[in-house]
């Protein structure tokens, strides 16, 4: 089943290519984990006020069980221009990250739990 996917534009056109693009993101995180439950991703023009290029601000949610992992991809000033789909790839590449600690942790966490209960016996 397709990851759910909400996608908001601010200060810019909807565009079916991006949003083609971040969907083809989101359907390579459910290749990591089957049970993501939501995923909304933020895409906005930077401001910045000595620069004229193009940058932009993307913002990942997912939902997991028990959770919510927030990506954010800010421009910093020593990159040059980006187009909204470098930006959109960097947010993913980190979120890809963050869900692959998460699910590390998880399994690390199902690992130390005892097999038998304490008192048990």
């Amino acid at each position: 089943m397709p990851v759910p996917v909400e996608l908001t534009f601010r200060g810019m056109a909807q565009s079916e290519a991006l949003t083609s693009h971040v969907q083809a993101h989101a359907d390579q995180l459910e290749h990591l984990f089957d049970r993501i439950v939501s995923c909304h991703v933020t895409v906005e023009p930077a401001q910045y006020r000595q620069h004229h290029e193009d940058r932009y601000h993307v913002s990942v949610t997912l939902g997991v069980p028990g959770r919510e992992i927030l990506v954010k991809h800010r421009p910093s000033g020593e990159e040059g221009p980006e187009t909204a789909y470098d930006a959109v790839d960097r947010a993913f590449e980190e979120a890809t990250r963050e869900l692959e600690a998460w699910l590390r942790h998880e399994r690390a966490k199902h690992h130390e739990e005892p097999a038998v209960r304490p008192g048990a016996q």
